[in-house]
């Protein structure tokens, strides 16, 4: 009984339910002596590193343009330019590498 109370019966009363038909199924007399509990596996939760730094969408659109421009050995337009590889005017990404600090000397 003391361990039934100290169980935290995860699921609902269907839980409760089945596992006391088990027990008179599975009893060999009239009183049930054993009722053996589901063992509940706890997942253990990753404690973060006191170091680790998400990124902002800023910074990660930032390193995202930076990785482009290297690729393309800092050609911002005309074929193969960052802009035509992003998709975008090169207008709009000399905008966006302004607004996000970005110098040209990749």
């Amino acid at each position: 009984m003391k361990n039934m109370m100290a169980y935290t019966w995860p699921g609902n009363i269907r839980e409760l339910e089945h596992l006391i038909e088990r027990g008179v199924l599975l009893a060999k007399g009239t009183l049930i002596e054993d009722l053996p509990l589901p063992v509940v596996h706890r997942k253990e939760i990753p404690v973060e590193t006191p170091n680790y730094h998400m990124k902002t969408i800023h910074e990660n659109e930032r390193d995202y343009i930076i990785e482009v421009l290297k690729r393309c050995n800092g050609r911002i337009w005309g074929a193969g330019g960052a802009a035509e590889v992003l998709k975008v005017p090169p207008s709009t990404l000399r905008s966006k590498m302004k607004k996000l600090g970005i110098k040209k000397e990749y």
